[in-house]
This record gives C-alpha cells, sequence and structure tokens, in this order.
C-alpha cells in the first residue's frame, strides 16, 4: 500500500468515527457523559488533524464537522441548534476548568495543555441566539 493509499484509508476510518460518534452521541437526548465523549472526540480529531470544528448549517437542522476547509460529516439531528448550543456550554466549562480562569459561555478563545492528549490547544467558539459554532486547534 502506498502513502496515499494509506492516507486516504486513515482519512477514511476517522471520518467513519467522527459519523459514528456523532451519531451515538447527538441522535437521541443529550446528557453530560455523552456530551463529553462528543467533545472527546473532537479534541482527538483535532489533535490528529491539527484543526477541528462544528457548526450549524443555514436553517438550523444540520451540524457540519470539518477540518482545515474539509467537510467531514454533515449529520441531521433532532433539535441540532439547541444540541449545539449545549455543546458549547459544556465545552466551555470544560475549558475553564482546564485554563483555570473564566470563560463565556456565549463565546470566548483560550489557550492550555489538554490534560490527556498533553497537547496545546486554541479552541475558540460563539453561543449567541444568532450564531452557534466552535472550533478547537492544536498548536
Amino acid at each position: 500500500m502506498n502513502v496515499l493509499t494509506e492516507n486516504l484509508k486513515r482519512n477514511q476510518d476517522l471520518e467513519r468515527m467522527v459519523l459514528t460518534e456523532a451519531v451515538r452521541c447527538l441522535g437521541d437526548g443529550l446528557d453530560t457523559p455523552r456530551m463529553d465523549d462528543f467533545l472527546d472526540q473532537m479534541f482527538d480529531l483535532a489533535s490528529e488533524r491539527g484543526h477541528a470544528a462544528i457548526s450549524l448549517l443555514t436553517g438550523g437542522l444540520i451540524l457540519r464537522v470539518e477540518s482545515k476547509n474539509l467537510m467531514l460529516l454533515d449529520l441531521e439531528v433532532p433539535r441540532a441548534k439547541t444540541k449545539l448550543r449545549m455543546l458549547c456550554a459544556r465545552l466551555a466549562v470544560r475549558c475553564a476548568a482546564w485554563a483555570n480562569r473564566e470563560f463565556s459561555p456565549y463565546g470566548d478563545t483560550v489557550e492550555f495543555e489538554h490534560p490527556t492528549a498533553k497537547r496545546t490547544c486554541k479552541v475558540s467558539f460563539e453561543n449567541t441566539t444568532g450564531t452557534q459554532k466552535f472550533s478547537i486547534e492544536t498548536i
């Protein structure tokens, strides 16, 4: 198997993992363990690719997961906007704890060392009535 084929297979496996985890975590109701599992997958994706982001597409029914301008997944989930707002709020709580500082639940940017990945992460998000999105970048 050449390098290109290996990279393609690796990308497909990663996309499948993101899809499986997103469906498991976001398809039904949300609770703290499911949100944490999904956010951990997003941090893993950012560690693997250098960047991971999630946003709400026009109409508010579809969540888009992408990495470095590459769309990985468009996922139609019930109450997508509500779920993304909850994910952003949970992300704010986790980032505040990891960065040891206040973190606005409505939007902020922070850098910290991720406790399990042992890599510096930069997290940015916006969680207002008009816009819901977040991105994780490894530095």
